[in-house]
């Protein structure tokens, strides 16, 4: 009988690769010109845009780990949330001040970096009862209170690595 085996995961490192149709697991982006926003009509245009970060992200539904790092990002597309195979998520070194609610979507997670942001606040409840698998969470260099680092120094379950004030 003849096996029908599906091709090997590619890691992308461009949104070219992720262009080419095949099937991505890995997507790295870090410090990445391709999210440069050359759209004149964009309020981001010359700096990192979500918008073409949305329109990748809708064709790689199997995406397992994705970095995207040093982005100067202040948001992330919505597209981020539908990635219900991710694993891993780097998005540390960007400009978010807030996490999104969706993120709680991402129920395969098991790392995320949110290092090097401008986080005020992590949601501590929802992030431990939505997302069962979280093993490693990465909060240092962001501007959280005390109160926050209180609620994630309680953490048991998940490495989290914070500056200490």
């Amino acid at each position: 009988m003849l096996e029908m085996t599906r091709p090997a995961a590619l890691v992308a490192t461009s949104l070219r690769d992720v262009a080419r149709g095949q099937r991505v697991a890995r997507l790295l982006l870090p410090q990445s010109q391709d999210l440069i926003c050359k759209n004149l009509m964009c309020e981001h245009v010359g700096s990192s845009c979500a918008c073409k970060l949305a329109l990748v992200l809708e064709r790689v539904p199997e995406l397992e780990e994705m970095d995207l790092s040093r982005n100067q990002l202040r948001f992330l597309p919505d597209a981020t949330f539908a990635l219900t195979r991710l694993r891993r998520l780097n998005v540390a070194g960007n400009l978010l001040e807030t996490l999104s609610p969706g993120i709680t979507r991402l129920q395969q997670l098991e790392v995320l970096n949110l290092a090097h942001n401008r986080l005020t606040d992590v949601p501590v409840d929802e992030l431990l009862s939505s997302l069962p698998r979280l093993r490693e969470l990465d909060v240092s260099g962001n501007p959280l209170p005390e109160s926050a680092r209180e609620r994630l120094r309680r953490w048991k379950d998940v490495q989290v690595t914070m500056d200490d004030s």
